[in-house]
């Protein structure tokens, strides 16, 4: 009989190990391939905070480095993406090609404060001169900013 136990694999000293995220507080998860590398991105969704408070941290983008730094790293705690990075108390995420190009966006819905809820639509900024997605500069931008708002 095999062994069907889960285990987990972001242990220290492993390169899975940004993936636990012990200062994040994590209530949803989506994976899709945001740079087009064959290879898909993990976005976490943290949120402490609710109903239109700003969280005192942000969400977490990681995306696999198969080079020196083998492992995964934080795509929204790079210096170019700071912009992007707690914005908004987000409360759930899904992966969508909105154009049907195989391009996908992360959208990230806020909790509602008296019928009001922003969205953000996270995407690689593919106009980007820097962006490089076989290395580890890959820049964002939020698509929906100036957020959109959806009222009940």
């Amino acid at each position: 009989m095999r062994d069907e136990r889960y285990n987990n694999l972001a242990e220290q000293g492993t390169p899975y190990a940004p993936l636990a995220d012990p200062t994040g507080v994590a209530v949803a998860v989506c994976a899709c391939d945001v740079d087009v590398d064959g290879r898909e991105e993990i976005y976490f969704v943290n949120a402490e905070a609710i109903f239109g408070d700003r969280p005192t941290f942000g969400d977490r983008l990681f995306k696999w480095q198969n080079n020196s730094s083998f492992g995964y790293q934080d795509l929204l705690g790079s210096v170019w993406n700071q912009h992007l990075h707690g914005n908004y108390p987000g409360r759930s995420a899904v992966c969508l090609d909105l154009l049907g190009n195989g391009w996908y966006s992360v959208v990230v819905a806020t909790y509602s404060f008296y019928g009001v809820s922003e969205f953000a639509v996270i995407e690689m900024d593919d106009s980007h001169p820097e962006n490089d997605p076989q290395s580890r500069l890959i820049i964002l931008r939020d698509v929906a900013y100036p957020p959109t708002v959806v009222t009940a």
